[in-house]
Parts: structure tokens; sequence; C-alpha cells
């Protein structure tokens, strides 16, 4: 399934991968789009037998504060 603000890959060793980048933007805000595109990515990685590990990273280079 393709996403607008995110690419899912899946590599050799069973690890998914879930890069954040929204298109056109200089920083990724936590929309709608980006919340249902999050559960949908969430469902299919849980569902795929080739997926055999999850891990949470958060990159670097941005800050996350309230607005």
């Amino acid at each position: 399934m393709a996403f607008k603000n995110f690419k899912v890959e899946t590599d050799a060793d069973g690890i998914a991968l879930v890069a954040w980048d929204i298109p056109g933007r200089s920083m990724n805000v936590l929309d709608e789009t980006t919340i249902t595109e999050l559960e949908a990515i969430v469902k299919q990685t849980s569902a795929d037998a080739a997926v055999e590990g999850r891990r949470r990273h958060f990159g670097q280079g941005g800050v996350l504060r309230r607005r």
C-alpha cells in the first residue's frame, strides 16, 4: 500500500522501516492524514508475515514542542 506521508520497507531480515517525510513541508506534523496513515501502517506491518521485528526509533533533526 502506498502512503502520502510515509515510506514503508521491509528488509531481508524482516525488519520494517517506516520513514516519515511529508512532501513539500520543512517539518513533519501530526495531522489527520498522518494519524490515519500511522494506524494503517501498524495494521499492515502487524499482519505481514514477512515482518519479524519492529523497533521504535525517532530520528534526529527536529524539535517536538507543543503550540
